[in-house]
């Protein structure tokens, strides 16, 4: 609900403001005094305060606000305490003039916020605040999730932010989560990262060098983070919102799910199907099939008995090491006979009218109310429905979906309208609820951004009660920034085309600089359209499993209830042969994408990274997002077309080695530019980044859990400077203690290789079976010595393809031991 004004009105109107600035303890403080003019949506704020924080030396944090407002923080986002004291030495100059401010980088003198020279003016009315940075005209602009977009998003674009759920078309309008943040790359690879923090209805618009943020109200409350490389602006963003949660090992491995399975034996038939095609499954999921009439907290008596359903998941845990996980709507069916409504009503801690009666919306059940997440007090409530629903269906994980909030109806259901509002970023009540509702945190227009956080905030805290010292697993579909402390998430309701395969990819890349590093996209297409006229293509799977298997640290297949099925083994031996391949691989670089999540819960990086990421210098890399990199490790160049076994990819000047051989790839290596690559269907384009040394393991079994003892291997590919690095975390694979972890680090040359713990927290009976070095440039090796001497050992060298192979003939070297190890 909005009221249209012109563009041209808009750019006309304009308040003028007069600032003063005063230095303080903390950095400065001021005010903003309106003097004249009048903005595009009066009335305008008279006087407006400012406050800047130097809170660290690559941190500021500025904001304006209307003192006689209520300026409500929105909870649970920011981790640190206000600062009271500037840092000492900050990076960066701060300097006032023309009404605005200029941030700029000491070391390269690059500006990179400046509110001096803005054309539109600050405004700050009732329903209306905006303020203007101006950047480089063709700025390399990464985030602003969630959507469907490129990775670098356009030179020009105006786009809302705010949850909604609206499946994912390719328009790059806003999707589920809501992350006013950004990362901008500039010339000469420096980047810095600038955080928006306001949970309501917002919009950021680039154009002509300008970049314009606005919202429906709040604060102009920025963060602006110095980096310098995207790595640096990434442990900054997480210092600042919470580290990514560590998701349970078992979560790095396959999972199946459906809407549209129908009873408990078609969910036991498919994953027997799994097992008899020798195809791993670790985790069952769970869609709203086994609900009692779609009612939160129930299970369908007749399809999905509880006595049944509990057996076939204990047994699938126990005997096979398969997982399990359901889906909660938040959603509550108004009906007096049942629990879970009763007792939400009987505390009113749901959502409500601006009248103070409960609103009534619409999902699959029928009528529904919703609970109100922002009053801390529902916590015992969800922890008691939570409890008894566990003792029913004995789950590993809880998958929060529709929590943005979606409701069937737009705004109310019944002839009410919602009210109008000055400027809407878009039309708020699509599938939404109204906008004028209340909570306990205020106007829903402010709290509706967050409702997901909150509601996995109290899942976890009711999971963690229920399996203390276990890691909660919670998927959200909602989410707002600082999400990533409690939950992951999955890139949502996609298509089964060659166009959302390939668009996957920024997904992940940009939940990666969100700081929600464990994401993936629905495998194979959650939506087949008029799959009877098209039927699903298994080339399409099979090259999306592909994917997967190296670019999704979630790896689900899923698909819905009208599109028929894609299980993995449904077409045909020479399919299912493949697919096995890939799954099996994904075995065996398991415990590569465990570091990886360790290393993001240690720092904030994303597990799959742009290749502007790692190769900041080069400009080449930019806007490449039709490939991605695992770490900083493998470089994947997948097909991502229909109709094709070529497929081009550029290699930045690094000595580069093709993963399934394990040798130095000529085609490739110290490029710098781009090649073509023949790929038949049973193969993607992996390589190995030189300077790096990662574990495999080489045996596999039918669920993760079966094969976490299994030894590791080591394989060291050097760089042009002859030295690779790389790490390996061990753990139990599900605590909660962060400090019950072995972290071993590994660093080699052209003559040796050292082994060392970094941390001795957890003990692990694992060995190392072998190492394999790639890139050697000896002529010869005649001798390895190993210290200490705790097992025996051959070796065999390559020359021509510089490759040493040490390998144990005993029981192998224990994962924990440090080494050195010599060649010569």
């Amino acid at each position: 609900m909005f009221i249209l004004t012109s563009l041209i009105a808009y750019c006309l109107a304009i308040a003028e403001y007069k600032q003063t600035v005063e230095q303080t303890a903390y950095g400065y403080k001021g005010t903003y005094k309106k003097e004249s003019g009048q903005g595009p949506f009066p009335p305008d704020a008279e006087t407006m305060n400012f406050e800047l924080h130097i809170e660290t030396e690559n941190r500021l944090h500025f904001r304006i606000f209307d003192p006689l407002k209520p300026n409500r923080e929105i909870p649970d986002v920011i981790l640190p305490a206000e600062v009271t004291e500037a840092a000492q030495n900050p990076n960066f100059e701060i300097t006032f003039e023309n009404n605005g401010m200029q941030v700029i980088r000491k070391s390269t003198k690059d500006v990179i916020w400046d509110s001096s020279t803005s054309t539109r003016g600050l405004v700050f009315a009732d329903e209306f605040i905006q303020i203007d940075t101006s950047t480089s005209h063709v700025p390399i602009i990464y985030g602003l999730h969630e959507r469907r977009t490129r990775f670098a998003l356009p030179s020009k674009f105006n786009y809302s932010l705010y949850t909604v759920d609206r499946n994912t078309p390719a328009d790059g309008k806003g999707l589920y989560g809501q992350h006013p943040f950004y990362v901008e790359l500039r010339p000469g690879g420096d980047s810095h990262g600038v955080l928006f923090l306001n949970s309501h209805p917002s919009e950021v618009e680039v154009e002509r060098g300008f970049i314009s943020f606005r919202s429906m109200g709040g604060m102009l409350d920025f963060y602006i983070l110095l980096g310098p490389s995207q790595e640096d602006v990434m442990r900054q963003y997480t210092d600042l919102v919470g580290r990514p949660c560590l998701v349970p090992q078992w979560a790095m491995g396959f999972h199946n799910c459906k809407w549209g399975y129908k009873s408990l034996t078609e969910v036991q038939g498919v994953v027997d199907s799994y097992r008899q095609n020798n195809m791993p499954i670790d985790c069952i999921w769970f869609d709203i099939d086994y609900m009692n009439e779609y009612r939160l907290f129930t299970l369908d008596p007749v399809n999905y008995p509880g006595d049944k359903l509990r057996a076939f998941l204990k047994e699938q845990k126990e005997t096979h090491g398969t997982y399990s996980t359901a889906i909660v709507d938040p959603g509550v069916f108004v009906d007096e006979n049942y629990a879970a409504y009763k007792e939400l009503v009987a505390n009113k801690m749901h959502l409500n009218t601006p009248r103070g009666d409960m609103y009534i919306g619409k999902v699959w059940p029928g009528s529904t109310i919703f609970p109100d997440f922002s009053n801390n007090n529902i916590q015992d409530y969800w922890y008691k429905f939570h409890k008894t629903f566990l003792e029913e269906m004995p789950l590993d994980g809880i998958w929060n979906d529709m929590n943005e909030i979606a409701n069937f109806c737009d705004g109310y259901c019944n002839e009410s309208k919602d009210r109008e509002y000055a400027w809407t970023p878009a039309n708020l009540t699509v599938h939404q609820t109204p906008t004028e509702l209340t909570c306990h945190h205020g106007p829903w227009l402010e709290a509706r951004g967050f409702y997901g956080n909150q509601e996995n905030k109290h899942t976890a805290e009711a999971l963690r009660k229920l399996r203390p010292g276990k890691r909660p697993f919670i998927l959200s579909r909602a989410s707002f920034v600082g999400a990533g402390r409690t939950n992951t998430i999955w890139l949502g309701d996609n298509h089964g085309t060659y166009s959302d395969m390939e668009d996957s990819i920024a997904g992940v890349l940009t939940s990666g600089l969100s700081g929600l590093p464990y994401v993936g996209a629905d495998i194979g297409g959650f939506t087949w359209d008029n799959v009877k006229e098209k039927p699903i293509d298994p080339n399409l799977v099979t090259r999306w499993i592909q994917v997967g298997t190296f670019l999704y640290p979630f790896y689900r297949n899923h698909i819905d209830s009208s599109s028929g099925y894609h299980e993995w083994y449904r077409f045909g031996e020479t399919y299912t042969a493949i697919n096995r391949k890939f799954m099996e691989e994904r075995q065996h670089i398991q415990s590569l994408f465990y570091t990886l999540m360790h290393e993001s819960h240690q720092t904030g990086a994303p597990i799959v990274r742009s290749m502007s990421y790692v190769f900041r210098f080069d400009g080449a890399t930019y806007e490449i997002d039709n490939q991605a990199m695992l770490g900083s490790t493998l470089l994947v160049t997948p097909v991502l077309k229909n109709n094709t076994n070529t497929v081009k990819g550029y290699f930045p000047q690094e000595r580069w080695y093709d993963y399934w051989t394990n040798e130095e790839d000529s085609r490739v290596t110290m490029k710098g530019a781009e090649v073509s690559l023949e790929t038949p269907l049973d193969s993607i384009n992996v390589h190995i980044k030189g300077g790096s040394i990662f574990a495999r393991q080489r045996k596999n079994a039918l669920a993760l859990s079966k094969m976490w003892d299994t030894p590791f291997y080591l394989t060291a590919a050097l760089d042009s400077s002859l030295h690779a690095e790389g790490q390996l975390f061990v753990d139990n694979h599900d605590d909660s203690n962060d400090e019950n972890v072995l972290q071993m680090k590994y660093t080699c040359t052209n003559t040796t290789m050292t082994v060392r713990a970094l941390k001795r927290g957890f003990r692990t009976n694992q060995i190392v079976e072998g190492f394999m070095i790639v890139g050697l440039k000896q002529a010869a090796i005649r001798r390895v010595q190993i210290t200490p001497n705790v097992a025996p050992y051959s070796f065999n060298y390559n020359a021509e393809k510089g490759k040493l192979q040490i390998q144990t003939t005993g029981n192998g070297w224990p994962v924990g031991t440090e080494l050195n190890i010599q060649w010569a």
